[in-house]
């Protein structure tokens, strides 16, 4: 059978060759009318039919112009990877803070509001205190078998939008990298729209729908820090067993690790690894009373889903569960240092 196709902006003939028993392309043309010329003339001494229009050869490119496409795909992926592997936060010169929440499930019946309320605005009105969010700021029960949980809910899937928005809105200033949660990520894997980006704007901070990299310098001090919402390998008998066990199975090692998810209660924990000490940073949950996490058999959460570090230049950590203590010490800490 003989035919003339479209590819790649051109139009190409072909014809069965019965000795090769293959199809034999016959070249590039500009035009239909030019193809169909080219194929005539070629075969004017068999008289079979002629087929033109579309086959089930939709593209018949060579080999060799498919994988152009693909090593340029593959090139912008590994230059994305990169950049994220190599991202950086200067804190400054002085003690700097950082409160790192999770698990607001912002819509929810059971989450504590005035908690959330309380904890953004210390950390908006506190000098040198800053914030990054590692996911679930809604509950999101758009998954089929989950989404009977909605009735339970303060509001609806708008409601939960408007409000995370807004808090968003609220904490923005002081915000430096957003790592999105399971719950946040169903919007994604359902109709393949992050939410996330949408809600944030103009906000310029670090975001990855999975986790995010990135060394902190406060002054001549660094560290490298990895925040994740959820992590491999969790043990009911060591809450932070997936962070520390990351540490030694994923590519790249950290000096903090940071996760949420399990709404356990916010714990700090150290480790130690090839003579150094090493942080663990599991974060609660703002949602206090989950008919769910009942319905599974799981304790009610302890704390809330914040904690914090102070950084300080000459490499010294200092870090605890509770926010407000956090923020008095470094309000504390920051009063010996001359103002810019």
């Amino acid at each position: 059978m003989k035919g003339v196709y479209f590819s790649n902006g051109r139009y190409g003939i072909r014809w069965w060759d019965p000795e090769l028993k293959k199809s034999i392309h016959g070249g590039r043309f500009a035009t239909y009318e030019e193809a169909c010329e080219a194929l005539v003339n070629r075969t004017k001494a068999d008289d079979k039919p002629i087929i033109t229009g579309v086959s089930t050869q939709v593209d018949d490119s060579e080999f060799e112009e498919l994988v152009a496409i693909g090593v340029k795909a593959f090139k912008t992926a590994k230059e994305h990877h990169d950049a994220k592997n190599s991202q950086h936060i200067y804190l400054g010169e002085k003690p700097t803070g950082i409160a790192f929440l999770s698990d607001l499930h912002l819509g929810n019946a059971g989450t504590d509001y005035e908690a959330i309320l309380q904890d953004t605005n210390l950390i908006v009105n506190t000098p040198g205190m800053y914030a990054a969010f590692h996911g679930d700021g809604i509950d999101n029960w758009i998954v089929g078998k989950l989404q009977a949980l909605q009735r339970g809910q303060a509001g609806n899937f708008q409601f939960e939008i408007n409000i995370f928005r807004s808090w968003l809105r609220k904490i923005h200033q002081k915000l430096l990298l957003v790592v999105a949660g399971n719950h946040d990520n169903w919007t994604k894997k359902i109709s393949g729209l992050d939410l996330i980006p949408e809600l944030l704007g103009d906000t310029h901070v670090l975001y990855d729908p999975y986790e995010t990299r990135v060394t902190l310098f406060c002054g001549p001090a660094a560290w490298d820090v990895l925040v994740r919402h959820q992590w491999k390998y969790s043990s009911v008998f060591n809450p932070t067993h997936g962070i520390e066990v990351g540490h030694d199975r994923m590519s790249n090692p950290f000096d903090i690790g940071v996760g949420g998810h399990t709404h356990i209660g916010t714990l700090m924990r150290p480790f130690f690894r090839h003579g150094r000490e090493k942080l663990a940073i599991l974060t609660g949950a703002y949602k206090r009373f989950d008919s769910y996490s009942k319905e599974l058999g799981y304790a009610e959460t302890v704390t809330t889903g914040c904690g914090a570090v102070i950084f300080h230049p000459d490499g010294r950590i200092w870090y605890s569960s509770n926010l407000k203590t956090a923020c008095e010490y470094l309000t504390y800490l920051r009063k010996g240092y001359r103002d810019e």
